[in-house]
């Protein structure tokens, strides 16, 4: 449908599926280094930065590079038919600070889950961020009794927890 306007030049911030911008040959621009400026301003314990899936560690990455951090990917095994476990691939998380990073927080039942095992396997604080802060369907809540220690993300869709703008990386373009 976006292919239909004559448009000049096509943008997006932390698109969920980069082949999009291949369609419509448009450029996707990271938040990623903001949020990792922003996490550096933070007092943190041997931050690990991890992402919720495998297919999300290039955020982790970009993040942690910047911050001269570890990083990680939440590995999901099949227990049964019905439980699945979660917990990190690689790096022992205990009596550290784990930064949980991604594109978008919808109903942040993912993050939750995420920070339900974090929180058990020993981790000091847990922190969500995304660029896109969709927040619905009580998102808000769920990650508060997950125990989630902190919120953030960028301005892209206004909330209270727009900690980061995301002007800078737009105002670069021209």
């Amino acid at each position: 449908m976006i292919g239909q306007f004559e448009i000049e030049c096509k943008y997006t911030v932390d698109i969920h599926n980069i082949n999009v911008t291949k369609a419509m040959k448009g450029e996707n621009l990271s938040a990623m280094p903001l949020i990792a400026d922003y996490l550096t301003n933070l007092k943190l314990n041997e931050p690990v930065i991890i992402s919720p899936d495998k297919g999300s560690i290039e955020r982790a990455k970009i993040v942690a590079n910047y911050m001269d951090a570890e990083f990680d990917y939440l590995e999901k095994t099949r227990v049964t038919g019905e439980i699945v476990e979660m917990k990190p691939k690689e790096i022992n998380t205990k009596n550290r600070d784990v930064v949980i990073v991604d594109d978008i927080i919808s109903t942040g039942g993912t993050m939750a889950k995420a920070c339900e095992i974090l929180k058990r396997e020993g981790t000091l604080k847990v922190l969500s961020g995304a660029t896109h802060l969709l927040m619905i369907s009580n998102a808000e809540e769920k990650l508060k009794i997950a125990g989630i220690d902190r919120i953030f993300g960028t301005d892209s869709i206004p909330s209270k927890f727009s900690d980061i703008s995301i002007a800078n990386i737009i105002k670069e373009l021209y």
